[in-house]
């Protein structure tokens, strides 16, 4: 990983930018240069130089998956180089090897802008008798082996006593060792070359405070409007902070697809920063049509569900279209997902009217041929007679028994009923006539009171025309009774007298 002042190179999938903050928090973060190789590429601000090959490479790295070999030779100060900005550094760590122990090689300087004249301030390189050499006044020398990393730690770098601690592989050999150059205030290149042929290496260069390490993980990279994600981040950091109002490892609910990023702060002020993207697909909007929004009891309806590409109906059917023949009010729901793999639901209540259940009624079971009586029908909102009467009640005179049908409708749903008017021609009835037998019934017809007369003593029964008696009477010589109270319809009165025996028809139709 490349950094030169504010800007880090991409680092597999995650965007990471390496922050220094201006705002103390337990000291001021001073990054000046990192590189980790974690790239894979030799980019900028690296300045090749000349007489070098470089390579970035997967062999044999000191740590993480990459690390820059660097073969050839040329003159000091003409190999690869970074220039940075001003900066006064507490601390500077790098991995380094070589494959050449018996000639100058793998020289790193770091210094300020005069490093050509004055030779920086930690000058270190593999000079000819196996050792790592770090040079000032006095110097010092490291032994090594060939084709062995090490890991060079310059610690407590003090910029009054012009000094700082060497540590190589974690132990530390040398304390307040002066700078090549006392006179220097600050730092601003660092430059890496071979005077002899060798191939020397290098991983993790760090000059300045290390930011902290930051992984992150998105539990749901892609998911669907309503589902929750989790974003993680985790590190050696003391704080991690998120946009948009996210809590590290808390879920959340994203509405629509964005970029997230997460601020990791360490202990030393530093700060190293992530990006994720969350995609948010968008459920599909489901509706239903239907072929009616009310059925009839017995009747189908047909639903069709739109607005995805497959579904699935609380009925347990995966057609887009059901057919369906409730007898009560119901709810139907389906469930249709797109091809993104969202869903979404609708649901709709069809409604089920009940059939009506008519009826019809004469207010005369029957009648005289030339009478009329009155039909009504009852059990509906509405009615259609096959007279073409659309009233409740109608009036009819039949010559002759007649059927009449009426449907009746309710929340459009219908259902008919037939009613039949019985129709007499009252042929040998008569109304107060000389006597013939024994008694006499008038008015017949009658609106429902008639007198039954009689010269001699006889007992009548008075039945309706299904045998039924209705009543029993005994009249004494030529007396007379009123009978009344009877319902509409047809009557016969029948009596005994003088061992002969009589019968008479009587209609009521009141």
């Amino acid at each position: 990983m490349i950094k030169n002042l504010l800007n880090l190179s991409k680092k597999t999938t995650l965007a990471l930018i390496l922050l220094c903050s201006a705002t103390n928090i337990h000291s001021q973060c001073v990054q000046s240069f990192y590189d980790d190789f974690e790239t894979g590429s030799f980019n900028p601000p690296w300045v090749a130089g000349t007489g070098h090959t470089v390579t970035i490479n997967n062999t044999t790295p000191a740590e993480g998956a990459f690390s820059m070999d660097m073969t050839g030779l040329s003159a000091f100060y003409a190999g690869p180089n970074v220039q940075f900005a001003s900066s006064q550094p507490t601390s500077i760590e790098w991995w380094t090897k070589t494959n050449n122990v018996t000639a100058a090689n793998g020289y790193f300087i770091v210094g300020d802008a005069n490093i050509a004249s004055n030779n920086g301030i930690v000058f270190c390189y593999f000079n000819a008798t196996s050792s790592l050499r770090f040079f000032n006044s006095a110097g010092y020398n490291y032994p090594i082996t060939v084709n062995t990393w090490y890991h060079i730690e310059l610690k407590n770098i003090n910029w009054t006593a012009k000094t700082f601690d060497i540590y190589i592989n974690n132990v530390i050999w040398q304390t307040a060792f002066a700078f090549r150059t006392p006179a220097s205030t600050d730092m601003t290149q660092l430059h890496v070359f071979n005077l002899s042929s060798a191939t020397s290496s290098y991983d993790k260069i760090v000059i300045g405070d290390v930011p902290p390490t930051l992984t992150v993980s998105n539990s749901s990279p892609t998911l669907c409007a309503g589902s929750t994600v989790t974003l993680t981040a985790a590190g050696n950091a003391t704080a991690y902070v998120w946009s948009n109002s996210v809590t590290n490892a808390i879920g959340f609910t994203p509405t629509a697809t964005a970029v997230y990023s997460v601020v990791a702060t360490g202990s030393n002020s530093c700060q190293n920063s992530a990006t994720t993207t969350v995609n948010v697909n968008q459920s599909p909007t489901v509706s239903i049509v239907p072929s009616n929004t009310a059925i009839c009891d017995g009747t189908t309806a047909t639903l069709t569900a739109n607005g995805a590409s497959t579904y699935t109906w609380n009925t347990t059917s995966n057609s887009q279209s059901i057919a369906i023949n409730p007898t009560v009010t119901t709810n139907y729901t389906v469930s249709g997902t797109n091809t993104l793999g969202c869903e979404g639901t609708s649901t709709i209540s069809l409604i089920v009217n009940q059939i009506p259940t008519v009826t019809a009624t004469s207010n005369a079971s029957i009648i005289c041929t030339g009478q009329t009586a009155s039909l009504t029908a009852g059990g509906a909102a509405t009615y259609s007679w096959n007279t073409s009467s659309t009233n409740a009640s109608i009036a009819v005179s039949p010559t002759t028994t007649t059927s009449y049908t009426v449907t009746g409708t309710t929340n459009g749903c219908s259902n008919s009923f037939v009613i039949t008017q019985s129709v007499s021609n009252c042929t040998g009835l008569y109304e107060k006539a000389t006597l013939t037998s024994p008694f006499l019934v008038y008015p017949n017809p009658s609106n429902g009171i008639f007198i039954i007369k009689t010269e001699n003593s006889i007992d009548l029964t008075i039945t309706d025309a299904l045998g039924k008696i209705i009543r029993s009477v005994s009249l004494n010589n030529n007396e007379q009774l009123e009978v009344k109270g009877l319902a509409n319809g047809l009557y016969f009165i029948t009596g005994l007298s003088s061992n002969n025996y009589y019968k008479v028809k009587v209609v009521i139709a009141n």
